[in-house]
């Protein structure tokens, strides 16, 4: 169905529920049309019906007086109008055992013809309905349908099932908005949609928040619960995150996050070990007895974002405690050592982020207190990765270090050293060549990996807008990053959850702004909102010339 027939079918059925006589020839309730029309609350999952007709028009008639029988009156007039008409209905199967059904959730419905209940993809993917093996979560679908609809659905050892798929249209002021599984077709990726979205996302973080200054970790919105675990290092990205978005917003609620955020990770920064009398430093020790790399060099990063977007220096020399512990892991040769315990001695296996983490953070140190020691190690550390880690390495095989990358914007703006640009480049453009550009599905376009995932793909946003920088101060052609970001970006937004996609969850309102996993896998953990959040403030920057 195209676009303005799927307006005027919203603007009928905005008039039905609010009390309009249906129009003649729609009181019909049987047919070969299917209308399911939704709903949306802000604090609760949509109001669902469906309705069949001989025409679309009088199956989206009885679906909205059911509709209306359903909602209270205050909720037809506050939420937004949804509907899905089915375009394409399969053949009429069997479930295999125990429970397998053979259709694509993030593209096909179900209809169950026994019961007569049809769910949506969205319904199946956002609770969970069906798991990745195509298999029914009887118990979880159960209940969603008695949630949903206020009755039962048979309890079958095998389902008799169609696939079904629909065309869907919402209501977006006086107009109308086609989704394609789930997500507007088409996302804008200028700067005030990405300003939007980082805003959103920043806004997820501090709803997540606790008192204590920590954060739910990993979200599960289908469940409206948070897993169990947790990472101080992601924790201390997420902290940066809040900051940079004070920065660029001056909004004291992300000033507030981000302290708060300060606060709570420096309550795990420990002195050395008593057995090491000569070491002088702080660090970041997890729950499992260890410091790591990572954890100081994203720590620094947070406090001095802190002191760059406030002035206030009240964090420094705890910075420079903990630039005191990257110097005590670093190897002559620039080697670093990943991990210091302090309990039992467990794996140190080289990390290929945590270079790249204290690098930057040693560039940014230095930036506010010039001492000749930090910029020093981060030269020698650099230098030892791109001459040995990965001197015999292809470009097309190179890993896609994105803080590396910024690390040598920094340090070329620092030394004028070639080498260092040289490589960054070379990250840049092994970067470029892995993005999708003709994908399988249309909505993967601008993602990286296979399904394409969100933080991967605003990782390497963020090492592109380095790379732009790069560029532009090298005097060199950016537009080949900038194409790619502006992919990337919008690829991005597709896997936030915004107002068009979190309809059929338990609490829209507290995932609103996450990024979730990738398309079709709904979690969504903190250090997948930093690291979206980031790069969307950073191509912003660069398309504003403010960088």
């Amino acid at each position: 169905m195209d676009h303005a027939s799927g307006a005027q079918l919203l603007a009928l059925g905005r008039s039905l529920l609010s009390g309009a006589a249906a129009p003649p020839g729609t009181e019909v309730s049987t047919g070969s049309s299917i209308v399911v029309a939704s709903l949306s609350r802000p604090a609760a999952s949509a109001v669902v019906a469906g309705g069949q007709g001989p025409t679309v028009a009088a199956a989206m008639a009885v679906a909205i007086r059911s509709l209306r029988e359903r909602a209270t009156q205050a909720g037809a007039e506050d939420g937004t109008l949804r509907i899905d008409i089915v375009r394409d209905r399969g053949y009429q199967r069997i479930s295999e055992s125990p429970g397998r059904v053979l259709i694509d959730p993030s593209a096909e419905g179900v209809w169950f013809p026994s019961s007569g209940v049809i769910l949506l993809p969205d319904e199946l993917m956002s609770r969970r309905l069906i798991g990745d093996d195509k298999i029914v979560r009887r118990r979880r679908l159960l209940r969603y349908v008695l949630e949903r609809d206020s009755r039962e659905l048979p309890v079958e050892p095998e389902w008799s099932y169609v696939p079904i798929r629909f065309d869907t249209f919402v209501e977006e002021g006086s107009g109308a908005i086609g989704l394609v599984r789930g997500n507007v077709a088409t996302q804008v990726a200028g700067p005030d949609q990405l300003m939007e979205s980082a805003v959103s996302g920043g806004e997820y973080l501090l709803r997540h928040q606790f008192d204590n200054g920590e954060f739910g970790y990993t979200y599960k919105p289908w469940s409206n619960t948070y897993d169990d675990d947790y990472n101080l290092l992601r924790h201390a990205g997420t902290t940066y995150a809040l900051l940079e978005l004070y920065r660029a917003t001056r909004d004291e609620r992300f000033r507030r996050g981000g302290e708060n955020g300060i606060e709570a990770l420096l309550r795990y920064a420990r002195p050395p070990r008593a057995d090491d009398p000569k070491a002088s430093f702080e660090a970041i020790v997890g729950p499992e007895g260890a410091a790591k790399v990572g954890g100081a060099g994203l720590a620094i990063l947070a406090l001095t974002e802190y002191e760059k977007a406030t002035g206030d220096a009240r964090w420094q020399e705890r910075a420079l405690n903990l630039a005191g512990f990257l110097l005590h892991q670093l190897e002559l040769s620039g080697h670093f050592v990943s991990k210091y315990f302090y309990e039992e001695e467990g794996d140190n296996l080289d990390s290929i982020y945590y270079p790249g983490e204290a690098i930057l953070a040693l560039c940014r140190l230095y930036r506010l207190r010039p001492d000749q020691r930090l910029l020093e190690a981060a030269t020698r550390a650099a230098r030892w990765l791109i001459t040995v880690r990965d001197r015999k390495v292809v470009t097309d095989r190179l890993p896609h270090d994105h803080w590396l990358l910024m690390g040598l914007n920094e340090l070329v703006d620092l030394t004028s050293d070639e080498l260092f640009q040289s490589h960054a480049f070379r990250i840049a453009n092994a970067i470029v060549a892995k993005q999708h550009v003709d994908p399988p599905h249309p909505d993967w376009a601008g993602g990286f990996y296979v399904p394409p995932r969100s933080t991967p793909t605003a990782t390497r946003s963020e090492a592109l807008v380095a790379a732009s920088e790069l560029a532009e101060r090298s005097g060199m052609d950016r537009k080949i990053y900038i194409d790619v970001l502006a992919k990337s970006t919008r690829f991005q937004r597709r896997c936030q959850f915004d107002r068009f996609n979190t309809w059929f969850l338990p609490r829209p309102d507290l995932a609103l702004g996450g990024f979730r996993e990738h398309l079709t896998s709904w979690e969504v953990r903190i250090d997948y909102v930093q690291h979206n959040a980031s790069s969307l403030l950073g191509f912003r920057s660069l398309l504003l010339g403010e960088r």
